[in-house]
């Protein structure tokens, strides 16, 4: 008898499973005489082969109900595939796993092909290579699916062989194009105006301007400025809008908050050396990730507290403190104020009392992570001016 297992119980009632062998013994006759046996203790052992098994089976279990593909790749096929795995590309379980190594790598499409065969070949062969990558399936039906794919190495059944979670993301990828195409109409358009249009106010500044000379009375010479003011203020505000145009795709970096502060505070006083600015530093640097429209940021905020104030002394207060995980820049004017009832549309795109610029910086704040908020500079008193704050996330150690 060889590798017989049998269940053995002792006294205290607990029970021992051991692996017997066994063999008889003959004596100089032939005769039989004994037998030798052996008996080795492997409870511990089939309690770990249970405790694996277990876990096959609840892996199996989880994979099998899964929303996301799972296959397991090994020589050029697929040795294992969930049901999700198969709908992404239209085929059944059994399809997939019939699949010779050629139809596999078709089911890959044609512009992806080769890169997905290197990243398959240097897993397989251990090589360190980027966990994921996207690329696109050919369905069975000739329609293209993209996926966000997840793999690693694994040994299944004693091979080398490549794990897969697929994602599909092709109502993703179609959102992307979409917004994609929206982005370039928008683009479009803001050009057209940002030419066409300015060309068109040119020559109305240059009929009014001609018309202005003629022989006319003083209150029609004024009616003339009035046009020619209003249409530089267009013109102006195109300008400010057409700056923006490239904001989303923009790439962030490492900014030092105080560096941006100092540029646009003597962009600010340069234009306005009447204003008296005051300015605190309590941090040194002040490092975010931001791009290079973190200064039409702090140029539009510091332009606006100028342009509303009427007061006959204009004085700004500029603040930049750490609060909370980031960096706060407090801006804040001894202008007229803005009333309760306005604090809370000032940031309304719909309403836009705020104008051009205070969207702006909005959107800006929000492609940083940070938010942007107003305040009464003294408290529970708006008449005596406005604070705006505007916080932004730390990405980099300093202060």
């Amino acid at each position: 008898v060889r590798n017989y297992e049998l269940v053995m119980n002792a006294q205290d009632g607990r029970e021992t499973i051991v692996d017997c062998n066994a063999s008889i013994y003959k004596d100089q006759k032939g005769q039989i005489a004994g037998a030798f046996a052996a008996a080795r203790d492997i409870t511990e052992r089939k309690k770990d082969e249970e405790e694996i098994e277990k876990s096959a089976v609840k892996y199996r279990n989880l994979a099998e109900e899964s929303m996301q593909g799972i296959a397991i790749f090994q020589d050029g096929k697929y040795t294992y595939a969930n049901p999700a795995f198969a709908r992404i590309v239209g085929y059944t379980v059994d399809e997939m796993l019939g699949l010779s190594s050629e139809q596999v790598w078709e089911l890959i499409h044609i512009d992806d092909r080769e890169r997905m065969k290197k990243h398959f070949k240097a897993l397989e062969a251990g090589l360190q290579f980027l966990p994921m990558t996207r690329f696109r399936y050919v369905g069975k039906d000739g329609t293209s699916r993209w996926v966000e794919s997840f793999s690693r190495r694994i040994e299944h059944e004693g091979k080398p062989g490549v794990q897969i979670l697929d994602i599909d993301i092709t109502e993703q990828k179609r959102a992307e194009e979409r917004l994609h195409a929206a982005a370039e109409t928008a683009l479009f358009h803001l050009d057209l105006m940002g030419h066409d249009i300015r060309n068109c106010l040119q020559a109305i500044i240059m009929a009014a301007d001609i018309l202005k000379h003629s022989d006319l009375s003083l209150e029609d010479q004024q009616v003339f400025d009035l046009i020619i003011e209003s249409v530089q203020n267009s013109q102006t505000l195109i300008s400010k809008i057409c700056s923006t145009r490239d904001l989303l795709s923009a790439p962030l970096s490492d900014i030092r908050l105080r560096d941006a502060l100092d540029e646009s505070l003597r962009r600010v006083s340069e234009s306005h050396d009447d204003v008296k600015i005051e300015v605190e530093y309590r941090v040194r640097k002040g490092v975010v990730k931001a791009d290079k429209f973190l200064g039409n940021l702090l140029t539009n905020l510091l332009e606006n507290a100028v342009l509303h104030n009427n007061s006959k002394i204009r004085h700004l207060w500029v603040v930049l403190s750490e609060v909370n995980e980031g960096f706060e820049i407090s801006i804040a004017d001894n202008g007229p104020g803005i009333p309760s009832s306005k604090k809370e549309t000032l940031f309304d795109p719909e309403r836009r009392f705020g104008g051009v610029g205070i969207h702006q910086a909005l959107r800006i704040t929000q492609k940083y992570g940070g938010r942007m908020n107003i305040h009464d500079r003294v408290h529970g008193d708006s008449s005596q001016g406005a604070e705006f704050r505007i916080w932004l996330p730390k990405f980099a150690s300093s202060s």
